[in-house]
């Protein structure tokens, strides 16, 4: 409407209509000009200030990352990211962008979520300047006409094309992509997260080692038993840090395990499948007990026996299943986290 309308009447507006949009028309024989506010506002009458534009990274988290990450050590991969890790990047704009400007996802469920269906076209790739990152795309509508709407509302991207996809990890070098199928099930992802960029957001990415499951000694089909690490604390005298930072001391691990041995003893397959197994020797080796045993040792922690079900000890046997993790509360000695020093 032009700001400056005078007239007395609009066509479709009779005697007593009070406003059009924010020019109000005067009522017939009022004589008064129009007014109108120079800046909008809100129901009650306070001005509505617009947000100021900053650079904006948008992203969606996979809900059933560890799905994922179960398929990917099925497939070859020693590491990957963490499950907290994984997700799709939306958009990653160094433009100022007003992010109220960019609205809300048509495409999300009641509770924001996004999934895309199971099947279609997939693909493992390495992206960056030196192929370090191994990634999943897959085509979605939903993500590509989101991507499209933010850039069309001023944001910017680095890249020549979107290709919507999640980075399962920084250290598989040796995995040759073209020999691994990928992932085809359904891809659950949470609701959209508006936050500033990062620059330094490498320097936060850790990955979850499979190696960290400490290799079996041996596997007993006769007596059903599967022997190996169920802790590792010190290795050559120096404290063991796995690919998690995590470092559990010799005394820690002690306490830890007499308390899991008094319990109820029981095995987990792959921290899904509770009551897999039981562990049925266990031996808590230390510096100090090794000393008075003469034990003479590179290694220092928990030495276990377990009995697992038919299921995970056939797994065993056939050597999809090579080592044992630990699965347990994080621990801290006066709310400090446990490190090595």
């Amino acid at each position: 409407m032009p700001a400056n309308f005078t007239g007395a009447a609009m066509p479709g507006f009779g005697k007593g209509s009070p406003s059009i949009g924010d020019v109000h028309v005067p009522t017939a024989g009022q004589g008064k000009p129009p007014r109108v506010r120079s800046k909008p506002r809100d129901v009650t009458g306070a001005e509505i200030v617009k947000a100021e534009p900053k650079p904006l990274y948008v992203s969606r988290k996979v809900v059933n990352a560890d799905e994922i990450i179960a398929w990917a050590k099925s497939v070859g991969f020693e590491t990957t990211l963490e499950a907290d890790a994984l997700h799709v990047t939306v958009t990653y704009s160094r433009a100022p962008v007003d992010w109220l400007a960019m609205g809300d996802n048509w495409s999300s469920d009641q509770n924001g979520n996004l999934t895309i269906p199971p099947g279609g076209p997939r693909l493992m790739q390495r992206f960056g300047p030196e192929g370090q990152a191994v990634v999943l795309t897959f085509a979605s509508s939903g993500l590509s006409f989101r991507h499209e709407q933010m850039i069309e509302m001023g944001c910017s991207w680095d890249h020549p094309g979107y290709e919507p996809h999640i980075t399962i990890s920084y250290g598989a070098t040796d995995l040759d992509v073209d020999d691994v199928k990928a992932f085809q099930g359904a891809i659950v992802l949470g609701p959209e997260i508006f936050a500033e960029i990062d620059d330094d957001w490498s320097d936060t990415v850790v990955e979850k080692g499979f190696n960290t499951f400490f290799k079996v000694s041996g596997v007993d089909e006769g007596l059903g038993l599967v022997f190996g690490w169920g802790i590792v604390c010190t290795e050559n005298g120096a404290p063991y840090v796995d690919s998690h930072k995590n470092y559990i001391p010799e005394a820690a691990m002690v306490e830890a395990t007499t308390d899991f041995m008094k319990g109820q003893r029981v095995a987990g397959d792959g921290h899904v499948r509770m009551g897999a197994g039981t562990i049925v020797h266990s031996f808590p080796l230390t510096a100090e007990i090794a000393k008075a045993m003469g034990i003479e040792c590179d290694r220092t922690g928990w030495m276990v026996g377990a009995a697992p079900d038919p299921t995970m000890l056939a797994k065993f046997a056939s050597g999809e299943y090579t080592g044992f993790s630990i699965g347990g509360e994080y621990l801290e000695i006066d709310s400090k986290p446990l490190e090595a020093k």
